[in-house]
This record gives C-alpha cells, structure tokens and sequence, in this order.
C-alpha cells in the first residue's frame, strides 16, 4: 500500500482551525456536564419515600451524565490526536487504503482516520 500526501499547507491550517474549534467546544459542553454532575452529586438525600424516589432519579441522571462525559472525553481525545497529525503532515490519510480522505468527510468528522470507503467495507 503506497501512501499519499496529506493535504496541502493551507488545506491543513483550515483542518487545524476546524479541529481547535470543535475542540474548544466539545471543552465547553464537558463542562456543561460536568456542573450538571456536580449539581447532583450536591443533593441532599432526605428520609422520605417521596425523596427517596427522587434521589434514585437523580442517581439515574447522574450516570447517564458520567456515561455522557466519558464519550465526550474520547471525542477531546480523538480530536487532540486529529491535531497532531495535523501538526506531523500526515492527516486525512487512510489508516486502511493509504489514499487521501476526501475533504466533505473531513469537514463533517474531523478526527477520522478512515475514508467512507474503508469504514463501509470494514463492515461487510
């Protein structure tokens, strides 16, 4: 398999300006959830049956939002490693075929490493 180039010096600064901006707002929303997870985690447990079923509520909604931070914390992670590649030269490479991954794919999911033909074919 002979690899491509990557994408050329100003197609790479578009990449890497895309990147920082999704970056910075998938910082932002882990945030968000962040607060959401500290918000109740700081409810007050009461006695009551009322409050009891409440309390399971909010557990509920807790873990839903830890499960929501862990997603969001590989997206950073894929995205901060999208950067580096940005960074080395090599990104919009196919890790499957080696060919360049066209651009739409890019723009739509920045931290890719494969083209839309290697990801349906890994599926077959």
């Amino acid at each position: 398999m002979t690899k491509e180039k990557s994408y050329d010096e100003k197609e790479l600064m578009f990449f890497d300006k895309l990147i920082n901006q999704r970056l910075s707002r998938a910082y932002q929303d882990l945030n968000i959830l962040k607060e959401d997870i500290t918000e109740y985690g700081n409810h007050k447990v009461k006695k009551d049956l009322e409050s009891l079923a409440e309390d399971s509520k909010n557990f509920e909604e807790k873990k839903k939002l830890n499960i929501l931070c862990e997603r969001q914390n590989k997206y950073i992670v894929h995205l901060e490693k999208a950067l580096e590649r940005v960074k080395k030269g090599d990104y919009g490479i196919c890790m499957i075929t080696g060919k360049k991954i066209d651009k739409k794919r890019l723009t739509a999911v920045p931290h890719t490493r494969q083209s839309i033909f290697a990801k349906k074919s890994r599926r077959d």
